[in-house]
């Protein structure tokens, strides 16, 4: 932790110093922008460090969600800087993303939610075309979401579970005002 808060603090020191010298420096550089850059993409390479950590202790604490939200940030990053000097990093990151996707995937699968199953699988995809895992459990998905097709409601009916729940509640909400204000002696 002390390390991560000296790293970002000794990143913001450097970062304000590119800017002041940038904002002095007028003139157009090649060299210089060269440097800004290379300092640009070592911040990029330590921030992918920070979230591959962070997405690292939250697989440990088995917060499978938090931790592809960092692994999906890590690799956000790892497309900015380019696939040049970060080859370890972007391993790192495409192993947890693969494997933290299969997990939801799996979870999905067992609560019968093919749909969402079926977004964490096409993420694994993505990210490796070949992942033997990812294309097994692909056709898995695939089988049981057409086994239990006429068995259970659409994806787009299921996506309308929020705002039922919320009319729902809103309606109770109504009754309530009217008993009140009924009891009250307020027609």
């Amino acid at each position: 932790m002390i390390h991560a808060a000296l790293t970002s603090l000794c990143l913001v020191a450097l970062l304000l110093a590119t800017a002041i010298s940038a904002h002095a420096q007028a003139v157009d550089d090649p060299a210089k922008n060269a440097i800004d850059e290379s300092i640009r993409r070592q911040e990029m390479t330590l921030r992918v460090r920070e979230k591959v950590a962070a997405a690292q202790a939250a697989q440990k604490r088995n917060e499978i969600t938090e931790a592809v939200k960092k692994y999906e940030e890590a690799w956000l990053l790892i497309e900015k800087i380019g696939p040049a000097g970060v080859e370890p990093e972007q391993k790192l990151v495409s192993a947890g993303l693969i494997l933290t996707h299969l997990q939801l995937a799996d979870q999905a699968m067992r609560r019968t939610e093919y749909g969402e199953a079926a977004n964490h699988i096409a993420r694994v995809v993505k990210v490796d075309p070949r992942n033997a895992d990812g294309l097994a459990m692909k056709l898995t998905n695939d089988r049981l979401r057409l086994e239990s097709a006429g068995q259970r409601p659409t994806d787009e009916m299921i996506a309308l579970i929020p705002g039922v729940i919320a009319d729902r509640l809103k309606t109770g909400e109504y009754v309530q005002n009217g008993k009140f204000l009924l009891e009250m002696g307020r027609l």
